[in-house]
């Protein structure tokens, strides 16, 4: 699966794999507030309709549950 994030500079696309899009679908499907982070080394720039890309080569993605933060009392 191609997924794109649209920086100040680029957008930045990197392609999963099944593995990694199921990670996201089953967080977004289980949990209430989740948060993810993508790394890779930062590829090739490429011109586009829309202006530059940059291709994110061997992306790894993490996907953790987000614990709400405890209310204090005022």
């Amino acid at each position: 699966m191609k997924t794109g994030i649209q920086t100040d500079n680029a957008l930045v696309v990197a392609t999963l794999r099944p593995k990694a899009w199921k990670k996201l679908t089953k967080a977004n499907s289980d949990w209430p507030q989740w948060v993810a982070a993508l790394s890779g080394t930062l590829g090739a720039q490429v011109p586009t309709d829309h202006g530059s890309a940059i291709i994110l080569q061997e992306p790894n993605l993490q996907v953790f549950k987000k614990k709400p933060k405890p209310t204090t009392p005022a």
